[in-house]
């Protein structure tokens, strides 16, 4: 059997899209949040953490429902309130009763909130069991 040059971009195609590509969309999950920027200027929206340009991503939402997306560095974040992972204090309970089970989700929270708070507390509760 011959192989082409067609196949090959053919299954090169087939694993980016099934494998990888929902594998980067995972890690760029943005959550909700509050941010103050140190000129005083409060944004609620959703926020991320941009790890190649080492800057947070600010998203709110205008007036006509368009998406605003800003990049501020961490020296300009002066206040930031992120919203807890869904289920957090039930999975902190989890954490101490069965381990085990609390440990993949523990690893999800560490990889969505990456630097976001949540991250910190995560790997806490991971490193203890």
């Amino acid at each position: 059997m011959k192989i082409n040059k067609w196949m090959i971009f053919a299954i090169v195609t087939f694993v980016y899209c099934g494998a990888i590509q929902p594998a980067l969309a995972q890690q760029v999950r943005a959550v909700q949040a509050q941010v103050q920027h140190v000129n005083g200027t409060v944004i609620k929206g959703k926020l991320r953490w941009l790890p190649a340009s080492r800057k947070y991503a600010v998203i709110s939402v205008s007036e006509g429902g368009r998406e605003i997306e800003q990049q501020w560095s961490p020296s300009e974040v002066a206040k930031m309130q992120v919203a807890a992972p869904q289920g957090w204090q039930a999975l902190i309970k989890q954490a101490s009763t069965s381990p085990d089970a609390a440990l993949p989700k523990l690893n999800s929270i560490i990889r969505e909130y990456k630097m976001l708070q949540y991250d910190e507390a995560a790997a806490y509760y991971a490193a203890n069991i």
